[in-house]
């Protein structure tokens, strides 16, 4: 079993609220109970929900909760739900369902009483058992940061902070950390050459919600996995892009009908078309009207093609 105390918690999270990270330190049982009990375990387990807290500042998500009025999904189905089952706990418990069904597997009225998923030691009690019914404690054994966060989010969503969340865990609980996180110059440089490529964004040594967004977009344009890190294929991907651009190759991100209408190609399809309706003009009567009206289509198909041929081929 891995002890925690206060002041490593207080490291990996140095603003965090004294009484969450009290609740957390006291947590042996609860997480001994739930086999979290490997570093391996445990450092993931806390940077999930040091991610989630926001730095374990606090179990109530800012938010009002009103995003999730109607969402049936998650089982508001009564007016007043989004805001009465908002996010709380370190893991952001949502919606009546999960209020309901996390209430019932730990004897709690959270359904009744929602505020209850905030008490700093209750949310923990919360978050092991939805570490446990997603069967996490496997995806920490293999080092699946990636699977554990989609089990939690539903996504990738914040994915860099966790990963150095997870790298400051492994180097405070005796187990080298997967990945240093990068440092700030580091960052900016990715930054730069991102703006080099155009996307938008601060060049601050900051690897915030627009460089994560930017990367993301390189990815998808690359055809590689997409998860918001600039990993090694990402990063070759921008150098590439980068090496493009220098070379005056470097095509714009996307390409409107226009653009193509005014390539080559784009100019014979639309010859076609003109030439199509000026014939069927001048020699007006319905066979003429119809057939003009099937080239049309046609032709507008190729056009569409010719656009997504082009947008693949900027990537």
């Amino acid at each position: 079993m891995v002890t925690i105390t206060a002041g490593q918690l207080r490291t990996l999270a140095p603003r965090g609220r004294a009484d969450i990270l009290d609740a957390v330190a006291r947590g042996d049982a609860v997480l001994a109970k739930y086999a979290i009990t490997t570093p391996s375990r445990l450092c993931h387990f806390l940077a999930q929900i040091a991610h989630e807290s926001a730095g374990f500042r606090t179990t109530e998500e800012y938010a009002s909760g009103a995003a999730y009025e109607g969402r049936r999904d998650l089982g508001n189905v009564i007016r007043g739900d989004g805001i009465r089952y908002k996010g709380r706990g370190v893991l952001q418990l949502t919606g009546r369902a999960n209020y309901r069904a996390y209430g019932k597997r730990l004897a709690l009225d959270l359904e009744g009483n929602p505020e209850m998923a905030a008490v700093p030691a209750i949310s923990l009690q919360i978050a092991c058992e939805y570490w446990k019914a997603k069967g996490l404690n496997a995806l920490a054994d293999r080092d699946d940061i990636t699977g554990i966060t989609r089990k939690i989010n539903g996504g990738a969503n914040g994915l860099i902070d966790r990963r150095k969340y997870l790298a400051k865990a492994r180097a405070l609980w005796g187990a080298a950390p997967i990945e240093t996180p990068k440092s700030e110059d580091e960052v900016r440089e990715l930054q730069q050459d991102l703006v080099a490529l155009g996307y938008e964004l601060t060049v601050d040594g900051f690897d915030g919600k627009k460089t994560e967004a930017a990367i993301r977009a390189v990815q998808k344009q690359a055809g590689v996995l997409v998860d918001g890190l600039a990993g090694p294929a990402t990063k070759d991907a921008i150098r590439k892009r980068l090496e493009r651009r220098t070379a005056g190759g470097e095509p714009p991100a996307d390409k409107t009908i226009i653009d193509v209408l005014k390539t080559p190609e784009g100019m014979a399809t639309g010859g076609g078309i003109l030439t199509t309706i000026l014939g069927a003009a001048a020699n007006p009567g319905p066979l003429q009207w119809a057939i003009a009206g099937v080239v049309v289509v046609a032709l507008a198909v190729g056009v569409a093609y010719l656009v997504r041929s082009m947008r693949r081929a900027d990537a």
